[in-house]
Parts: structure tokens; sequence; C-alpha cells
């Protein structure tokens, strides 16, 4: 039986870890034997399949954002406390890092340990973080670079120039729902209520990049609808979501964090999503679950989010303005125009984004 060995950098709720147990999910359906390395916590020990193994890494605490000098030397000093990881990866025929703060000791220590080596990236990396990125795909003892949009294997490939003999190492395999999102039936929530029963739903980690503030500019236009915000402040952005809420209406309902989206947009009976990003998001996996939660959903005209739009129906829009001209073209629509839009958002994304395409393409990863 083939091994492989998953190595991440944190053990908590967020898209990378979803996709990393994805991933074991795919890596047991192939038949491969399977084993996650990443800090102690409790989140993906909870969810990953029966049978998989741990390896346990010492924690690493970095700023957000922009990095330090004190960060590049917490990173040093972690990369040399991770020599004990050379054993465990020796065993394993595949290695496949899905954390990012490991590309550089995984790509160092591959001129010396020769395995199957897959690096899977989430993010647009910085200048340095593609330099590095292009010395691993120039190496022959990478064996494919995943990335989870075309949005960021293009945006890579315009910054490297590469040459199109590499191309066959890099590929794209976007993320898919999750069992809570991909199991659920649609729900008709538009033959019922009336325009003033309608309500809006805003998910993720509340940073400015997220566009939270777009999202209170068009709670001020609809005093009569209600916007639900589902996230909480992250270290360093409390003073942020502070100021959020003070200049919150009374038609936004901050609800904090949840463990079970699903069930909360369910609850309160929402029937639009808005993801009003700012900043080029790799790929928008809060889209996708707003319409497997039978929303229509609009998302900003930025990043991975237009590509999403292509595949799914997603009312795209370019600013703030566009945001409310569509809006109000979808509110004055019958409640079966508005159910049939919904409908077909809901069946695209679970065409597109189930559990059975994504193991298919790792699948077809792992030869």
């Amino acid at each position: 039986m083939k091994k492989i060995l998953f190595i991440d950098q944190f053990n908590k709720i967020g898209g990378g870890q979803s996709v990393l147990l994805d991933l074991v999910a795919a890596a047991n359906a192939k038949g491969l034997k399977t084993t996650i390395a990443l800090p102690r916590g409790d989140y993906v020990e909870a969810n990953a399949a029966a049978g998989t193994g741990f390896f346990y890494l010492p924690q690493l605490k970095l700023t957000n954002g922009k990095k330090s000098v004190l960060d590049l030397a917490k990173l040093i000093i972690h990369y040399l406390s991770l020599f004990r990881l050379v054993k465990t990866i020796k065993q394993h025929d595949y290695v496949y890092v899905n954390g990012p703060r490991y590309f550089m000791f995984i790509y160092l220590l591959s001129f010396f340990v020769k395995r199957k080596f897959i690096y899977h990236i989430h993010i647009d990396f910085t200048h340095s973080g593609k330099l590095l990125l292009q010395k691993i795909v120039d190496s022959p003892q990478a064996y494919k670079i995943v990335f989870n949009s075309n949005y960021i294997l293009e945006t890579f490939l315009e910054s490297a120039n590469l040459k199109c003999t590499k191309s066959s190492k890099l590929l794209v395999i976007e993320p898919s729902l999750s069992a809570t999102f991909s199991n659920l039936e649609f729900e008709d929530r538009f033959s019922e209520p009336k325009d003033s029963n309608y309500s809006f739903v805003c998910i993720g980690r509340i940073i400015p990049e997220k566009g939270f503030d777009t999202y209170l500019n068009i709670a001020l236009k609809y005093p009569d609808i209600e916007f639900y915000i589902i996230g909480d402040a992250e270290v360093g952005t409390s003073n942020y979501y502070q100021s959020l809420r003070n200049r919150a209406t009374a038609n936004v309902i901050f609800t904090g964090k949840s463990t079970n989206v699903s069930l909360a947009i369910k609850s309160k009976g929402v029937q639009f999503s808005i993801v009003p990003s700012q900043w080029n998001e790799p790929f928008g996996i809060v889209a996708i679950e707003a319409m497997a939660c039978s929303c229509i959903t609009f998302v900003a005209n930025r990043g991975g989010l237009v590509e999403i739009a292509s595949h799914t129906g997603a009312v795209n829009f370019k600013d703030e303005e566009d945001l409310v001209l569509k809006i109000d073209s979808i509110l004055k629509k019958s409640g079966t125009e508005k159910l049939d839009i919904a409908y077909a958002q809901y069946l695209k994304t679970q065409a597109k984004y189930n559990f059975e395409n994504f193991s298919a393409k790792f699948s077809n990863l792992i030869q």
C-alpha cells in the first residue's frame, strides 16, 4: 500500500484545513495510507477520516500580514526543530505540503530526500513567495504543484513567465463543498415571504479585505431588510470589528462565528448572500457554500470569485453602485423568478464543486 504524508501549518477551522480534510478523504478513497503532520489541536483530529495517522509539529505563531525580522528568526528556529520529521517523510511515498510556511523547508530537504513532493497553493503569493515557487517548479524533485483556482495559477504564470515545458507539473484542483453543504437539499425561501421579510447574509473573517464596509453601506440603503454578519474578529482586528459595530444600522445583526453556517442560514431563513471582497480572493469558498444553502448570491468582480460566477451564475458586481443596481433588479422580480435564480445557482454549484469531482482530480494526480 502506498503511503502519503500531508503537512499543514494550522489545526483549526479554515479554508486550507477544509481542503486538507477533503484531500485526506480522497487519498483514503484512492487506497493510500494517510498521515497528517501538523500542530496539536482538535479540529482536524475530530474531522479526519478514520484510520488517519498523526505526527505533531511544534506550534509556530507569526505576525498576521507583513512579517518582521523577529518572525524570520522564529521561522528559522522552527525549521531547525523539524528535522525529527525527516524520518517520517522517508517512510512515505508522497509528501503533500498544504501549508506554505513549510515550502522552503521541504524544498531544501528535497535535494537530500527523494520522494514525490506535492505543493498546494491556496493564496496569491508576494513577490518573494513567487520567486520561491519558481524555484520549486524548476526543481526536478517537485512532483506536482496544485493551485486552488485558475486565477491563482494564471497570476503565478504571468509573474513567473514560465516555459511551456514546465506546465505539466502545474494543475488546478478547486476546493469542494464539504459533506455538510453537498448533502443539503434545495430549500424554497421565495414563494412565501413578502419583500419586507427578505434578509441578506455576509460570512467570513471580519477583516477589512473582506468588504464588510461595503456590506454596511448596502444595509443602509435597505432599512427594511435584515443584514446578518456571520463571523468574528481575528487577532489584531478587534478595533476594526468594533468600528463596524459602532456604525452599523439597526437592521444589521452580528451573530458571531458559527460552527454550522448552513444551520444558521436556514434558521434565519436567509434568501440572499453577498461576498463583497475588496481583495482578489484566491477562490471564495463562502460563495459556493451560500449557493449550496439555496441563497441567491452576489459576488465581487475580483480574483477567484469571477471564476465561480462564470461556473455557477452567481451575480457578479463591479462596485457598490453596481451591486445596488443588481440587488434592485432581483428584488423587483417575482417570487417565482427569484426561486428560479436560486435553484439554478444551487444546481450548478452542486454539479461543479462536489466531492466526486475533487476526488477524481486528486486520483489523477496520484499515479
